[in-house]
């Protein structure tokens, strides 16, 4: 499958890169170009608009992710869905997320993924967050086979196993 990134312009208008790594996404996507297609809609017009046709403002853009990433006041999408990819795919990232926790997307300490994360904003219980912990320990060893069996580089394997090592390090795995 061909490598599917989107251009992003963010503050100062400088242009980011975000590689599309979750097959439903890019489905989703590739559905709603092909929708904007049939609009007659220009390479370089918005990927997304409002009713009138105009581009969406980021306001806009929150507010729809905000409508379907929460239930009943709860996170129900998970900050951490590229926690290994975009530093690799992303030449000279200083950003470890996508998304931010509790404002940062980088420099993230256990306190921030337990307390803030889980126990505050998700009220995860210390019964669940214990397993939940213990089976991250447990699925390194499977992480590490499957970076051995995978058709990536040796390079991005070496990559992938230090951003392993590095974050699970700092979790306390």
């Amino acid at each position: 499958m061909d490598r599917l990134v989107i251009s992003v312009h963010g503050k100062g208008n400088r242009e980011r890169e975000i590689p599309i790594v979750c097959d439903g996404l890019r489905e989703s996507l590739e559905q709603h170009l092909a929708e904007r297609q049939a609009e007659q809609a220009k390479p370089d017009d918005p990927l997304f608009v409002n009713r009138r046709g105009t581009r969406m403002s980021d306001q806009s853009i929150r507010s729809v992710i905000r409508r379907y990433a929460t239930r009943n006041h709860k996170v129900e999408m998970a900050p951490a869905y590229d926690f290994l990819n975009s530093t690799i795919a992303l030449r000279n990232s200083k950003e470890e997320m996508a998304l931010p926790l509790k404002g940062k997307k980088s420099g993230l300490t256990p306190h921030d993924f337990l307390n803030y994360y889980a126990r505050e904003r998700l009220q995860i219980n210390e019964r669940v967050l214990s397993d939940v912990l213990s089976r991250f320990t447990k699925a390194i060893p499977l992480w590490r086979k499957l970076l051995d069996q995978s058709f990536l580089s040796e390079e991005a394997k070496q990559k992938f196993s230090a951003i392993i090592d590095k974050r699970g390090e700092r979790m306390g795995l």
